[in-house]
């Protein structure tokens, strides 16, 4: 005998009722599983139906490859655009000094160097001069503050900062 009747018989005595008996041990969960998707088929077809435009859309992708890249970097530069403008703004408005209350790098090493001064080199402690930034003394009580402060009657009125304070005139046209 040759190499391939012995595996040949081998083929047929080994695998042949190993497969018979495995398709007979199979049919019960086959049987199961006809029944159950008979059963439910209704469902999986509204199912089926109510997806479908889904997996149309998911399918449809690739064509529309081109579009989400070209939507993708236009909001990519939107807001790299949008970054830079409010850089550009920010500087420009504290260089002009439009902001209330902020000021320039410029002035707060000034505002530092006064600070450091006002201290007696020998205690460390302030010898009595208010900084510049802040209009009331920490020293003072809550109370005081609030007297302080004008009210909506008082006829001193805080300035607007910035480009707020100037007023718009308008000219009259004469035809």
């Amino acid at each position: 005998m040759d190499w391939q009747s012995v595996l040949y018989t081998t083929w047929m005595v080994v695998f042949v009722p190993t497969y018979f008996l495995m398709r007979l041990l199979w049919w019960p969960f086959t049987t199961l599983y006809r029944f159950t998707l008979t059963l439910f088929s209704p469902v999986i077809y509204t199912l089926r139906v109510l997806v479908s435009p889904f997996f149309y859309l998911y399918n449809s992708l690739p064509r529309l490859q081109p579009l989400y890249i070209f939507f993708g970097s236009a909001a990519f530069l939107g807001v790299m655009a949008g970054v830079g403008v409010l850089f550009t703004s920010t500087v420009i408005a504290s260089v002009t000094g439009m902001r209330n209350g902020e000021t320039n790098s410029h002035e707060r090493r000034q505002l530092s160097s006064k600070r450091d001064r006002s201290t007696s080199p020998d205690t460390g402690t302030p010898t009595g001069i208010k900084r510049l930034d802040e209009p009331y003394s920490s020293q003072e009580s809550d109370w005081q503050w609030l007297e302080k402060t004008p009210g909506p009657g008082d006829s001193r009125r805080r300035q607007k900062p910035g480009l707020l304070a100037q007023t718009i005139l308008e000219e009259e046209d004469d035809s």
